[in-house]
């Protein structure tokens, strides 16, 4: 279901961006607090802004589309196969 074009979010909440970056709608990160440099915050948006899924909002609403993020799925599938590889 498309419900927004842009989504903007805060970089203080890893659960709002990831969440966000579920919907393949481009993620805009509005600067709220000096990131750690290698903290959980940064590592996440680094991360994000690779997959394509996020950027610094610079004030323009711009970016494309890209496969929305699954991490729970992502998630599942790892504990699966690591169960697999122990009674297999």
């Amino acid at each position: 279901m498309h419900i927004a074009d842009h989504v903007l979010d805060t970089e203080d909440s890893a659960n709002m961006a990831a969440e966000a970056a579920s919907t393949g709608a481009p993620v805009h990160i509005l600067p709220m607090i000096p990131l750690k440099a290698g903290g959980k915050f940064a590592r996440l948006h680094a991360d994000l802004r690779e997959r394509g899924a996020a950027r610094p909002f610079d004030g323009r609403l711009e970016g494309g589309r890209y496969e929305p993020l699954d991490e729970t799925g992502r998630a599942a599938r790892t504990v699966l196969e690591r169960i697999g590889a122990r009674t297999g």
